[in-house]
């Protein structure tokens, strides 16, 4: 027979399991190594940048997403010289959300920037397609998550990318959803 002790540690494991962020480590996705030791930022961070990756095609099932983002690592760090993959997080179509170089680290993005922020990108070209509902709420979740670990500011800046840089990135359907949202903050490059 269930007794109030025994209900309550039921739907104590329920809400850790359905409310903990799942995010896909950069094991799962082979990553390499970075070419050097990452460097630290200003934790926690005053900045959200999100980017879209402008890749032609967007994921949908994990397999594709592995594959899409062993592959900007690759031409991240062989074609673009960074030091490994330019974000901290990727978030896919399939509703997961993937590790790049992870919490605390810096992202590549311009050096006004680079200290105090956390990158996150969306897997697609947001010129041509619109984010779904399981994306923008992986977004805010991984936000949620950086202000409870204390990896960003309560009060932080939200921005596009093309805000800090001349870019269409997040492409517009992106930007036209980032921009509503309560944080969002209107500087120009």
């Amino acid at each position: 027979m269930f007794n109030l002790f025994n209900i309550l540690l039921i739907a104590s494991f329920f809400l850790y399991f359905c409310l903990t962020l799942k995010i896909t480590k950069r094991e799962d996705w082979y990553a390499e190594s970075p070419k050097s030791k990452p460097k630290s930022i200003i934790s926690p961070a005053e900045f959200v940048i999100i980017h879209h990756t402008e890749y032609p095609l967007s994921c949908h099932f994990e397999t594709n997403c592995l594959r899409i983002i062993k592959s900007l690592q690759k031409h991240h760090m062989y074609k673009e010289g960074y030091d490994d993959i330019g974000y901290n997080f990727l978030i896919g179509f399939d509703g997961h959300i993937y590790e790049g170089r992870g919490w605390g680290v810096q992202a590549q993005h311009p050096s006004a920037y680079k200290f105090n922020s956390i990158g996150i990108a969306c897997l697609g070209n947001f010129d041509d397609d619109k984010p779904d509902t399981v994306m923008l709420q992986n977004i805010e979740n991984l936000i949620d998550e950086a202000i409870v670990e204390g990896y960003l500011q309560s009060d932080y800046i939200l921005l596009g990318h093309r805000q800090i840089k001349t870019t269409s990135c997040p492409g517009e359907n992106l930007y036209n959803v980032v921009k509503t949202w309560s944080n969002w903050f209107d500087i120009r490059p």
